[in-house]
């Protein structure tokens, strides 16, 4: 059974133990403090890991590097067992 918990996040939002979405992920003790971060670019929303130590996957693939998030996209972070999925609703700057 996967760890499955929905966060809102806005452009420039970083998420982790010590950060937005601390309330759920504290316990996680592969989350780092400041583990990623979600941003909008060009009317695209991108994630980066920033340099977290057991990583972010989008999709099953490690990030090492920012990349763009699309609808759907799955996103696994840190080495928990089972693994941690973070459902995202990204909201828009308008507030939509």
């Amino acid at each position: 059974m996967h760890a499955t918990f929905e966060l809102e996040v806005k452009s420039g939002d970083v998420v982790g133990r010590l950060a937005q979405g601390q309330e759920y992920l504290a316990p996680y003790k592969t989350v780092s403090r400041r583990h990623l971060r979600f941003y909008l670019e060009g009317g695209e929303w991108y994630v980066e890991d920033l340099g977290s130590t057991h990583g972010t996957y989008l999709n099953g693939h490690r990030l090492h590097r920012e990349a763009l998030l699309k609808s759907g996209d799955r996103l696994q972070i840190g080495a928990e067992n089972p693994p941690l999925i973070l459902q995202v609703q990204i909201i828009s700057p308008e507030g939509g």
